[in-house]
């Protein structure tokens, strides 16, 4: 059961409500509703009054969404009415604002893209970098351990070199002397 009335009174208060706070995109899609609430009960003339309300707050507020569906509702408001001229002029005027939010969000769509791919292709590019920086920092680890275990190694060899002459030294030596 469709209880326009109600709809009505709950629709005024709400428009007064908007009003008093200054939201004007509310306003409009208040004023939207009212007009569709209209179109529905056959009174195409109020329904249309409520819409262009509507429609000039949707361009004040430069709410492209919401003017695209006050076109929508304008047309079949003048279809309503018999006034088909004008209910083509809406409806050409809706599908074109509807055109171009889809192109909008397309163009969103695929900026946000090529910057994820952008983003995407300098953390593989660090990624490789740190790569080639770990791989040059355990090269040179193993390079300083080499070097390291050559001079323990050396150091020995004299250490057992010397132990050795040392040993001959005081074998060849007279114990006495």
């Amino acid at each position: 059961i469709k209880q326009y009335q109600k709809a009505n009174e709950f629709q005024n208060k709400a428009l007064g409500i908007k009003q008093r706070i200054g939201d004007k995109n509310g306003e409009a899609l208040i004023l939207l509703n009212m007009g569709e609430t209209f179109s529905e009960q056959s009174d195409p003339k109020r329904a249309l009054e409520y819409m262009n309300k509507a429609l000039v707050l949707a361009r004040k507020t430069n709410d492209l969404d919401l003017e695209k569906n006050i076109y929508d509702g304008l047309s079949d408001a003048y279809e309503r009415s018999g006034k088909n001229d004008s209910a083509l002029k809406y409806y050409r005027a809706f599908v074109l604002m509807k055109d171009s939010l889809v192109n909008e969000e397309n163009v969103k769509k695929i900026t946000q893209m090529e910057m994820q791919y952008v983003f995407d292709k300098e953390r593989e590019q660090e990624a490789l970098l740190q790569k080639q920086q770990d791989e040059l920092a355990t090269a040179e680890s193993k390079k300083q351990n080499i070097i390291r275990n050559f001079f323990i190694a050396g150091f020995i060899l004299v250490l057992l070199a010397a132990l050795f002459i040392f040993t001959v030294k005081s074998l060849i030596e007279p114990h006495g002397t």
